[in-house]
């Protein structure tokens, strides 16, 4: 999978918890960091994004935020999220081969 598949994943999966939580959609590009940029996005829903993407591109995740490093304490940018999905993805594929 590219990263232009897993940013539109996650940007669709970013306008699907803001709906769902009573927001407008936001429009959203690739450098955008949800947790900073975003009105009202928090955490737990950088927590609920993670939770659709995962299910949607079919990966188990080993943490808990797709836009959080929790080793540098700092919020990611949907590129950035996208690229650490990446090598999940690429890393599993190798794993399973």
């Amino acid at each position: 999978m590219d990263i232009e598949s897993i940013e539109s994943a996650l940007m669709k999966a970013i306008n699907s918890v803001e709906k769902a939580s009573g927001r407008v959609s936001s429009k959203l590009d690739s450098g955008m960091r949800p947790i900073g940029d975003l009105r009202d996005f928090d955490s737990l829903n950088g927590v609920e994004v993670t939770i659709e993407v995962s299910s949607d591109l079919g990966i188990d995740v080993p943490f808990n935020d797709v836009f959080v490093d929790e080793k540098k304490g700092q919020s990611l940018t949907i590129a950035q999220a996208a690229h650490r999905l990446a090598q999940l993805i690429q890393a599993t594929a190798e794993v399973t081969k």
